[in-house]
Formats: C-alpha cells, sequence, structure tokens
C-alpha cells in the first residue's frame, strides 16, 4: 500500500514537470503534496506495532518470579501445611 502512495505523488510530480499551463501545473503540484500528507497518514496510522503476543508472553514473565519465589519458599501467600 505504501508503494501506491509514492507511485501517485511520482506521476503528480511528473506532471508538474511537463504540463506547461501554470493552473495545471499547481494542481498538480497541490495534488502531489495531498497524496504525501495521505501516505504521512497512512504510515503513522500503521506503524510498526509489537505483536500481540508480546504482551503475554511478559505477563508469563512476571508469572516466573512469582513462580521461582514459591520454589525458594519466599511466597508469602502460600501457607505450609502445620
Amino acid at each position: 500500500m505504501d508503494r501506491f502512495f509514492k507511485r501517485q505523488i511520482e506521476e503528480c510530480r511528473e506532471l508538474t514537470r511537463h504540463v506547461v499551463d501554470e493552473v495545471d501545473q499547481a494542481f498538480c503540484q497541490q495534488a502531489a503534496e495531498r497524496w504525501e500528507e495521505q501516505l504521512q497518514q497512512f504510515q503513522s496510522n500503521h506503524a510498526p506495532q509489537k505483536p500481540h503476543y508480546y504482551a503475554q508472553a511478559r505477563r508469563i514473565a512476571g508469572r516466573a518470579s512469582t513462580h521461582s519465589a514459591m520454589a525458594n519458599g519466599q511466597a508469602n501467600f502460600i501457607r505450609s501445611p502445620s
């Protein structure tokens, strides 16, 4: 999808270079700028995010410290049998 916006920008810039009429040239320039804005908006909305399993792995990692505390007898929420 990124390529689509870049292709549109390049086409508008190419037209700007070849169009003789000033009004058409200004139109093509504005179109290129609008496509650039669309590309920036697209990139900011589709920025790479951490995979959904990353949060789950952190939760599991957080539990690991509890499990090791239990193994070492340091967990205060477990009562030893009397």
